[in-house]
């Protein structure tokens, strides 16, 4: 993981820049750190937290971050250093990795062909309520959720499309290790319920279609 740290502090200097990080399940250990020597007012220093994926079974997770650094203070004028420092910590907001973090926007080029290639036994089906009030939305929200790719052009609505008839949607995306997966979406806005969406997941390996279906449950 690379964070970006920015010093907004005009009469302070930060060394020593290193995060503390701790997840909400052994999914991941924490095997090393490059934290950022210092950073002046003004300036953009990068830190960086080395992960390891004890779990074969890529789920989602939620890291809780706190920034560890030395705060010094300086005369903003002369940029001299007053003092020796003091140790300081500032909580950053939470961060959730999914599976979908482990997809690459590859699209194929006959989506019918590649969808019939794959054993349906490898199949992921799910049905799920969305709070998008309109196709557009859902089509949009359903692409970021999974980190795939549009095929088809199904991730465009025609000028003529209308809200209140089906639409479906074609998904394509390589998983971590060159895993193919495809996925088609059925979405049904439905009146003041958001959308109905049915969808199937395929690719070479179950775990994979049931973890990028859990994006979205």
């Amino acid at each position: 993981l690379q964070f970006l740290i920015q010093n907004t502090v005009e009469d302070q200097r930060i060394e020593r820049v290193l995060l503390d990080i701790e997840c909400d399940s052994d999914t991941y250990e924490i095997i090393g750190d490059i934290p950022a020597e210092t950073a002046e007012y003004g300036e953009i220093a990068n830190v960086f937290t080395v992960l390891k994926c004890t779990d074969k079974s890529i789920r989602s997770v939620l890291l809780t971050c706190q920034l560890h650094f030395l705060a010094v203070q300086v005369d903003p004028e002369s940029g001299e250093t007053l003092g020796e420092g003091y140790a300081e910590e500032y909580p950053l907001e939470s961060l959730s990795i999914t599976p979908s973090d482990y997809m690459a926007r590859i699209a194929v080029s006959d989506f019918r062909q590649a969808w019939n290639d794959i054993d349906d036994s490898n199949e992921s089906l799910g049905r799920f309520t969305l709070q998008s009030k309109t196709m557009a939305h859902a089509v949009s929200a359903v692409i970021k959720l999974l980190g795939m790719t549009a095929c088809d052009g199904t991730g465009q609505l025609s000028n003529d499309s209308s809200d209140m008839k089906p639409h479906m949607l074609h998904l394509s995306g390589k998983f971590l290790g060159g895993h193919e997966v495809l996925a088609r979406a059925q979405l049904t806005v439905g009146s003041g319920e958001g959308t109905v969406m049915k969808i199937a997941i395929r690719s070479d390996d179950k775990a994979i279609s049931d973890a990028v279906m859990s994006c979205i449950s």
